[in-house]
């Protein structure tokens, strides 16, 4: 089994009335069956050792994101990173879609391995009807499932590499 996990960093305009942010990140990483356990448990050791709830780009200090950088680093754990400037003018699916089919596109595994995707967030028709049918474009026996970071440790990955490449620029 091979599990993804999905975070965005940045609004793609469905949620403000004004369009969305002036530039949007989404990150996967990617986690092969037999190391998620060791994973998820080496995140929450950090999150222990940091003494947060949850690693969230947005709440560390500039010395936590060198510690979790260089951490996430020597776990080795395969990740890819799409980012967009000069979203303003897009509202909602149209940014949204297209950068989660540029995203999933990238994952180089073969159609007929068994995957499971795990966006962050709850569970929320607007996005399975985006990501759903892009999902199954590339994958046809995947699942998808929506889970908050506290439960998925993997999503605090994401969400760490989507932040800090928005914040790059």
């Amino acid at each position: 089994m091979i599990y993804v996990f999905i975070d965005e960093s940045g609004d793609s305009g469905e949620i403000s009335e004004n369009g969305s942010t002036s530039d949007f990140t989404m990150a996967a990483c990617i986690c092969y069956g037999e190391n998620i356990d060791y994973l998820n448990s080496e995140i929450k050791r950090l999150s222990i050792r940091l003494r947060k709830k949850e690693i969230k780009f947005s709440k560390l200090s500039q010395e936590d994101v060198v510690i979790v950088k260089d951490f996430f680093k020597k776990l080795q754990i395969e990740h890819i990173v799409i980012y967009s400037r000069k979203t303003i003018n897009y509202h909602g699916d149209i940014l949204l879609r297209g950068i989660f089919q540029e995203l999933v596109s990238n994952i180089k595994i073969t159609k007929k391995e068994k995957v499971k995707f795990f966006v962050d967030g709850s569970e929320n028709a607007y996005y399975r009807k985006i990501y759903e049918p892009i999902i199954r474009k590339y994958f046809s026996h995947a699942l998808l499932k929506f889970v908050n970071s506290i439960k998925a440790p993997m999503i605090q990955v994401a969400d760490f590499y989507a932040g800090y490449r928005r914040r790059l620029k």
